[in-house]
């Protein structure tokens, strides 16, 4: 029996998460060694199995290397041995998870330009967080508190954080009040007031309802 890797070690940390917060789905390819299922499904490249600690399975085990479940398939039961290296991507509670790495090659052949994107965006967010401090090194103090739940760099989470968002347009309100004449206060007030409706009328929610919250990892 050999040690688990950090990869498998944080996909078995990160499965157990969503378990403890309901139903997780997670799907694999049956055709990894170790991997053990009915006959009838053990040539199935993404095969999806349903895990939770609400199903009360005579076994459900989270050990170092592998999962462990005592399923149902037509009523008859099968105890299933799923290897963390052969699990690709695991959904619950509104969260996917895309272990690219662990994808079989038709799967990443299908999914090569998502995942290019998925980490240039990656890239992109981790260069922003490194810089946007020395750009308002005053302001630090103020925003540190809105940027703490930022994503790690670790993984790609494509939901933007509608606190930084607000925060910049909430700056930029600040910055043109104090520019205006105060001789006009009370007219420049009125429209100000028509502005914020139209840009609270206007503006779209992110992320569109539907999609999932997707993270690589």
């Amino acid at each position: 029996m050999r040690f688990p890797t950090a990869s498998e070690r944080e996909k078995r940390a990160q499965l157990l998460e969503l378990i403890d917060q309901g139903l997780i789905s997670v799907t694999l390819d049956a055709r990894r060694p170790g991997v053990q299922v009915p006959a009838q499904l053990a040539k199935n490249p993404a095969l999806v199995l349903n895990l939770s600690r609400n199903f009360h399975l005579d076994i459900l085990e989270f050990e170092p290397l592998v999962i462990k479940a005592n399923l149902s398939f037509g009523g008859v039961r099968f105890l299933c041995v799923l290897p963390y290296e052969a699990i690709y991507l695991a959904s619950g509670s509104g969260k996917q998870l895309f272990f690219f790495n662990d994808a079989p090659q038709e799967i990443k052949s299908k999914y090569q330009q998502l995942y290019l994107q998925m980490q240039a965006q990656q890239s992109k967010q981790v260069q922003a967080s490194q810089t946007k401090p020395s750009s308002q090194p005053s302001e630090e103090p103020q925003e540190s508190d809105d940027e703490a739940p930022d994503i790690a760099p670790a993984k790609l989470d494509i939901q933007p954080k509608a606190p930084a968002v607000e925060a910049d347009e909430a700056d930029a309100e600040m910055d043109d009040e104090d520019d205006e004449d105060e001789a006009d206060e009370d007219k420049l007030d009125g429209e100000e007031d028509d502005a914020e409706e139209e840009s609270d009328e206007d503006s779209t929610p992110w992320p569109p309802k539907g999609k999932p919250h997707l993270r690589l990892v």
